[in-house]
């Protein structure tokens, strides 16, 4: 088994994307499960481990002329540390997109009645209008007398 894994490495570092295809249908087992348990549970309901594999596929496709065997490393290796990476990757982005974005935030720079006003203009989102600024007004007032 091991030596038809090597051919197909060896065959696929050389160009021959049909052997990649069979390569990563082979390992494919292989690295889901040293990926598995390694997504997050806060995670799991917007990234699937097939989401990861994906990538690290096409990755592969891409980059599988600059892979080299050294020692015990193997291709199953070298798959696992792109998977990784492409998840660690994922889930920045996605802690990323949980951030507020900085123009809507109320700062301190602002007096108490701008910040009044920054944060109803966040809550309630939209144009300013003439009743939204006179509410502003009005909320900002009661809310410096609570």
């Amino acid at each position: 088994m091991t030596e038809f894994l090597n051919e197909l490495t060896r065959r696929a570092t050389h160009g021959d994307q049909a052997a990649l295809a069979a390569l990563l249908e082979r390992v494919d087992p292989q690295l889901r499960a040293r990926l598995h348990g390694k997504i997050a549970a806060k995670w799991q309901s917007v990234l699937e481990l097939d989401d990861v594999l994906q990538v690290t596929y096409a990755e592969a496709f891409l980059k599988i002329a600059d892979f080299e065997a050294r020692g015990e490393t193997t291709i199953v290796d070298w798959l696992t540390r792109i998977a990784e990476n492409n998840l660690r990757d994922a889930v920045k982005g996605l802690g990323r997109q949980k951030r507020p974005d900085p123009a809507r935030r109320v700062t301190r720079q602002e007096s108490a009645g701008e910040q009044a006003r920054s944060l109803l203009g966040v809550l309630g989102g939209g144009d300013p209008t003439a009743s939204r600024v006179f509410s502003a007004d009005e909320a900002a007032r009661l809310l410096r007398q609570a």
